[in-house]
């Protein structure tokens, strides 16, 4: 019988030791074109652009991002580019967002991925706070929201009531449509 408790205890022993040295694989989740990955929020979205080839697409995107005092570009590569997103106006409150995007390029379409998402609030979404009874919830402390304080829970998954995160998609949806010029045919 002591045998047998012996054994047993080694045995779970072994177990909680080997259970406890396993790496937790990151928590990814997503929604609508959001992506959770390791307690990051990322959104992400491809662009199709039938008929362009990579060249005239990259430089397309290049001219955009250039010609957008909100982007620079901090590093260039072959098939992408990464830019610095800073003080960028989606909507018409006036707040502010800032972020890191990343701007794929294959043929016939484009990817885009922002990190780093935070959000400043402007002189309308605080009047705004003021007059609907809830300034309390924009104040200094805030200012700089990111997105993860506000849609993530403690164990790093979309919290219930997310249908909010729907505004940004459809701002980010719109914003990065990137303007591209496609080749003018010769045709006289």
């Amino acid at each position: 019988m002591k045998k047998v408790l012996f054994s047993l205890s080694i045995f779970s022993l072994t177990v909680l030791e080997s259970a406890g040295q396993r790496t937790p694989k990151p928590l990814t989740t997503s929604y609508a074109n959001f992506l959770v990955e390791d307690g990051e929020i990322i959104w992400q979205l491809v662009y199709e652009r039938p008929g362009m080839d990579v060249d005239l697409l990259k430089e397309s995107i290049y001219g955009a991002v250039i010609s957008d005092n909100t982007l620079r570009i901090i590093e260039e590569n072959e098939d992408e580019l990464i830019v610095e997103m800073r003080d960028k106006i989606f909507e018409k409150n006036g707040d502010l967002f800032s972020g890191r995007l990343i701007i794929g390029v294959r043929e016939g379409r484009y990817r885009v991925t922002l990190s780093g998402v935070r959000r400043f609030f402007g002189v309308k979404t605080k009047n705004l706070a003021f007059f609907v009874g809830v300034a309390n919830q924009i104040d200094s402390k805030n200012v700089g929201m990111r997105l993860e304080d506000a849609y993530l829970n403690k164990a790093g998954g979309f919290i219930k009531n997310i249908s909010s995160i729907e505004i940004y998609n459809a701002l980010f949806e719109k914003e990065f449509n990137l303007k591209v010029v496609s080749p003018k045919k010769d045709d006289w």
